[in-house]
This record gives structure tokens, C-alpha cells and sequence, in this order.
């Protein structure tokens, strides 16, 4: 729990532990419930997978989480369990068997089981505000963290598998989690979370009610549930995304429409980071240690859904389209390279070491998902070193920068995978391909990154990426970074004011 509950808080923490125990000094476990039992067994099943991924002192036999997973699906889901009628604790149940499904890389089944956990969770009518009067706040608040937990977990599988959500957000009216933790709802009884209730209520009120907004948001400005509502705005602004430019419907579209969307877009993203605490800006993050691991969890989602967000402006829209404007084209290429600078930004926050160190990465990053944002950034930086590095300022120096980027990301994804992680040997073998695929062109040499794959666990005898001389010096903070080499911006709306009817059909691929 220790690396997964402030991101997806599915369980109310305190209240289990308690739970725990208490059930555990029972005499007849048989007699305990079987729900809660299911509950408690995969939390062991992701546990025991963690254990083994990092090498814990304390863990068992590498077959441990299939037996506790066993154990769970016999406890939690019993015969016609699965169309029953909906509970809280069972919805938990399907929630957790799904994240265990996205860390042993059984991907497909996990957006499965997720989206019958949302189906349910919109039955008991978590995705929508719940003004029952006989229900206490601190009630309704954990009610919001499952069902945004549940979002959380849907809109990353959508992201990873490109299928569609089983959620409308049209159709949800469930207010964002309130940034208070779990020790102050019990502690001051739910009072705090009625004072955040009543400001977000009459914050466009008076200046009063503003003020009292304000001193409540700095009260509660660094903790774990406020990282948790970054994360879900975040999610919900990535859904935004899949839903506007990767859906079936945007064949139907111009282009003119796609390069504003992505604009609006990418305007909202600006907006979410601005809006972050001070000490959770990983931009902007140099020398300070304190929530070092929140910082990194934001930056691998923020990364992700910038290049999830630019990636449509990356491919050779000129051959596609006859006579494109040249405010077109130097949008297009804005957006193509702050997709690079994303892709660049997620091999910066790893740290660089002649050998990874996959506990850190374990205990401080996304250790169920990273896999994906690191080939997410592998896949970018091979197309633009594709397409000859047509988006950054000296196409030579950073064609061998990006080959130095790609060993960085290579080192960690072959580490990864001799600790036994399937996703990343999976991930190896995807960049094999992706390397051979380089053989034909004579100026672009990625032999070193196919003899780095098929060596695999083997520690890499190579030095840390270093900057390159006559190179961008690279910053972290992409957005410092567009707005030094971006082309003059055009005052008011981008693309409203041109008039070519472009088609999107065939541009995102």
C-alpha cells in the first residue's frame, strides 16, 4: 500500500488497517466476510508481485499472487456473483483484480475487468453526486475516491490498448476529490470536509467565501489527496484528448479542427501544470528532495499526455496534404516538437546510472505502467530520428543525442525485464524490431542499440548519457523549452481565421 494508495486510493487506508487488525486476532477466520477477505488477498497478490520486483527480504515463493489472486476471484466473485446486485466492497474487489491484471501485464484483461467495475460503480451511482442527507461527508468523500480511482485505472488502459472508455463523462456529475487526507476526515470528524465543501459551494459567491476558498487550498496545498486530485484532473484532461482526436469520429473532421482542438487542449494541460503546488512542479524541481516521488508520478503522467496530446502532428502531414498554409505547417511542426521535448523530458527523469537501479524506479515510479511511458518515449524519438530529425535546431548532434536518449531508456527497459518484468522483455523485443527497422539508412547507426537489446540483462558497460557539445542544452521544463525555440506564435485563435477544409482521415497513424 505503500506505493499505490495515495495514486489510486481504492480502499480507505486507515479504515482497513483496522479492519486488519481486528479480523486478524479472530479465532474463526471463516467467519469473517468474504468480501473483505477477497479485498485482503489481492491486496497480498499485488504485494507479493511488488516483493518480487524489488527484491524484498520478505518475499515468498514467485508463484505467491496467483494463490492469493485464486483465493480472491473463489472469496469475491462466486458463482452468479458477477451480476448480482452491486456493493461498495465488491466494486473494490473488481477494481483491485483489474490493477493485479495491469502488473503481471495481462493488459486486455484488466481494461475487461475494469470496465465491468465501472458499470457497477455507475449502478450503485458513484458517478454521480450523491445528495443523500442521511449520508455523512466523510461517507460521500471515500465514495469519490473509489469511482475516480476506477477512472484512473480505465483511462490508463485506454491510453496503453487505444479502446474506447466505458465512461461518458457527460453523463457523470461526481465533484473531484477534496484535497484533504484520510488522517484529517477521521480526526476532526468530516468537518474540514465540509468547510472544503461549502467554499467550493460559494467560492464565485463573495470575496469572503473566496478568501475563506483560498486559506482552505493553502491549508491542505502538499499532502497525498492532493496529489490524487492532480492526478485525477490530469486523467480526466487525457480522456479529453483520446475521445477529441482518437476516436472513430475524427475521420469526420478537418484537419483546421484537429490543430485547434489540439491547441484548447494543450492550453488546458498549460493551465493543469500551472496549477500544481509548488512542490509538486517537476519542472521545476532542482535540488529539492521532499515529495520526490510525487513529482516523478506527475511528470510520467503529465509526459505521457503531452505526447498523447502532439503525437498526431508527428508524422509527414506534408505528403498528405497538397498546399498546406504555412501557419499550418508551423503549427504542425510546433506540436511535433514538443511531442520530442515530452519524449525527451521522460528519459530526464530517470536518473543517470552506468547500471539502473530498478528498485528506484520501483519505489518511486508508476512500477505498473512504466514500461508503457518509457516505450511511448522510445516510439517518438525513433520517428523523429525517422523522419532525420527534421524538429530540432542541429539535425546531426541531436540525431546522436536521440541515440544516446534511446541507450538511456534501452539500459532501464533490459534491467527491467532481467528482474523478471514481462511488459519490458516484451518492450525489448518491440525495439528490436524498431531498430532493425534503421538497417537501410547508411547515416543513421543504431547497432549499438541492437547489440544493448539482445545482450538483454546483461549490465551495460556503456557511460551515462552526457550532453553533447554544440547541442540544445536540454531543460526539463518543456514549456520553457517551446517557448525558446518555437516559431512567432499567431496572435488570437491559431487556426479559426484559415480557411482550408482539410481532412483528418489517414493523419493519425
Amino acid at each position: 500500500m505503500g506505493t499505490v494508495q495515495d495514486t489510486l486510493p481504492i480502499l480507505t487506508k486507515s479504515v482497513f488497517l483496522n479492519q486488519f487488525q481486528r479480523y486478524s486476532r479472530s479465532k474463526n477466520p471463516e467467519s469473517l466476510p468474504a468480501t473483505w477477505r477477497a479485498i485482503l488477498n489481492m491486496v497480498f497478490a499485488i504485494g507479493a508481485k511488488f516483493s518480487h520486483l524489488v527484491n524484498a527480504p520478505w518475499r515468498g515463493d514467485e508463484r505467491d499472487h496467483l494463490v492469493y489472486y485464486t483465493r480472491a476471484l473463489n472469496l469475491g466473485m462466486p458463482g452468479d456473483a458477477i451480476v448480482a446486485h452491486p456493493d461498495l466492497q465488491r466494486i473494490q474487489v473488481l477494481g483491485l483484480v483489474s490493477f493485479y491484471y495491469l502488473t503481471i501485464s495481462q493488459v486486455s484483461r484488466s481494461w475487461v475487468m475494469i470496465g465491468l467495475a465501472c458499470r457497477q460503480g455507475m449502478a450503485l451511482g458513484l458517478h454521480l453526486r450523491n445528495l443523500d442527507p442521511q449520508k455523512d461527508a466523510v461517507s460521500k468523500e471515500k465514495r469519490i475516491r473509489v469511482w475516480w480511482s476506477l477512472y484512473s485505472i480505465e483511462n490508463l488502459l485506454c491510453e496503453i490498448l487505444g479502446r474506447p472508455t466505458a465512461i461518458d463523462q457527460r453523463f457523470c456529475s461526481t465533484p473531484s476529490p477534496a484535497p484533504i487526507d484520510e488522517a484529517y476526515l477521521h480526526q476532526f470528524g468530516g468537518k474540514k470536509l465540509e468547510e472544503w465543501n461549502d467554499g467550493q459551494a460559494d467560492a464565485s459567491s463573495t470575496p469572503a467565501s473566496e478568501d475563506r476558498k483560498a486559506a482552505l487550498d493553502q491549508e491542505f496545498v502538499s499532502s497525498a489527496a492532493t496529489f490524487f486530485r492532480g492526478r485525477v484532473q490530469l486523467a480526466v484532461l487525457s480522456q479529453k484528448i483520446l475521445v477529441n482526436l482518437y476516436s472513430a469520429a475524427t475521420v469526420q473532421k478537418s484537419w483546421e479542427r484537429a490543430q485547434y482542438e489540439i491547441h484548447v487542449l494543450g492550453e488546458d494541460l498549460d493551465r493543469w501544470y500551472s496549477g500544481l503546488p509548488t512542490e509538486y512542479r517537476f519542472a521545476h524541481s532542482e535540488g529539492k528532495e521532499s515529495y520526490c516521488r510525487e513529482r516523478i508520478l506527475l511528470g510520467f503522467s503529465f509526459y505521457s499526455t503531452k505526447i498523447l496530446l502532439t503525437r498526431p502532428c508527428l508524422c509527414r502531414i506534408d505528403k498528405r496534404i497538397e498546399k498546406q498554409g504555412t501557419q499550418s505547417k508551423g503549427l504542425d511542426f510546433e506540436h511535433a516538437r514538443e511531442c520530442v521535448m515530452a519524449a525527451r523530458s521522460v528519459s530526464d527523469l530517470l536518473p543517470d546510472m552506468e547500471v539502473p537501479d530498478v528498485n528506484w524506479i520501483y519505489h518511486h515510479g508508476p512500477w505498473w505502467c512504466i514500461v508503457h511511458h518509457l516505450m511511448q518515449a522510445m516510439t517518438v524519438l525513433m520517428l523523429e530520428l525517422a523522419f532525420d530529425v527534421p524538429h530540432l535546431s542541429d539535425a546531426h548532434v541531436d540525431q546522436q543525442a536521440i541515440l544516446q536518449i534511446a541507450k538511456k531508456i534501452l539500459r532501464w527497459l533490459t534491467m527491467m525485464a532481467s528482474t523478471g518484468n514481462e511488459s519490458a522483455k516484451s518492450a525489448c523485443k518491440q525495439a528490436r524490431q524498431q531498430f532493425k527497422g534503421f538497417s537501410p539508412f547508411e547515416h543513421i547507426d543504431t547497432s549499438d542499440l541492437l547489440q544493448m537489446v539482445e545482450r538483454g540483462s546483461e549490465p551495460s558497460a556503456e557511460q551515462p548519457s552526457k550532453e553533447l557539445p554544440g547541442s540544445e542544452r536540454f531543460t526539463p521544463n518543456w514549456m520553457q523549452h517551446s517557448m525558446l525555440h518555437s516559431p512567432p506564435q499567431v496572435s488570437g485563435n491559431p487556426v479559426a481565421k484559415r480557411g482550408f477544409g482539410l481532412e483528418l482521415s489517414g493523419l493519425i497513424q
